[in-house]
């Protein structure tokens, strides 16, 4: 599997990023299974990178393993990345064991071990011979500009110590590490964080249904 441009991937909808045909295809097989299981598509913080992003992440780990600071997440050359090959994507729903089981039996396993122990519970990389809907029908795709409608927010009230990620309608606590990794991405993409730090109450928060 070779590294891939965008032209060659596939947007998977709702501002979850890309994947490589294939892949996204399975992609679409699992959704369908996390909908009817919790009412929503599985969540993607990252898919697909283009190879100047990862090489920005790979420098961040390189620094973080020299200095011991800031905190990065392990990133590989992006020769090496399943990210920039299509094939690999990162989720917070690695939480729920039923989602785990579901991404298995299509194929997407956590890769990421380090002296035998998993260092990286939200990086999934799909291989497909261990996909068992591999030859399952293709469910309808959701339609990505529809999807992008609701983008992702980031939301601390003022005198808070969490910050909470605001998606399709629904909010969670993420953690320090969680929000360290968000913000290193963004970085390394050279975006801005969509965050509304102080510019949402307490009050308003509770009225957002928790996802």
């Amino acid at each position: 599997m070779s590294v891939l441009q965008r032209s060659q991937t596939v947007d998977v909808g709702g501002g979850r990023g890309r994947l490589a045909p294939d892949h996204a295809a399975s992609l679409r097989r699992v959704d369908a299974e996390v909908r009817a299981l919790i009412g929503r598509d599985l969540d993607i913080n990252s898919a697909w990178r283009d190879p100047a992003t990862q090489q920005k992440l790979r420098e961040a780990y390189e620094h973080y393993l020299r200095y011991g600071a800031p905190w990065a997440p392990i990133a590989l050359e992006p020769d090496d990345s399943v990210h920039c090959k299509g094939g690999a994507i990162d989720t917070d729903d690695h939480r729920d064991p039923r989602i785990v089981r579901i991404l298995n039996r299509h194929g997407w396993r956590q890769t990421v071990y380090r002296n035998g122990r998993l260092v990286e519970e939200w990086h999934f990389e799909r291989f497909a011979n261990r996909d068992q809907h591999r030859f399952d029908p293709d469910p309808a795709a959701t339609d990505p500009e529809e999807e992008d409608m609701f983008p992702v927010i980031y939301a601390k009230p003022s005198n808070a110590g969490t910050v909470y990620e605001i998606k399709n309608g629904r909010k969670r606590g993420i953690t320090a590490v969680e929000w360290a990794l968000i913000k290193a991405a963004y970085a390394a993409a050279g975006q801005k964080v969509p965050y509304a730090r102080g510019r949402v109450t307490a009050e308003q928060l509770r009225g957002i249904p928790n996802a």
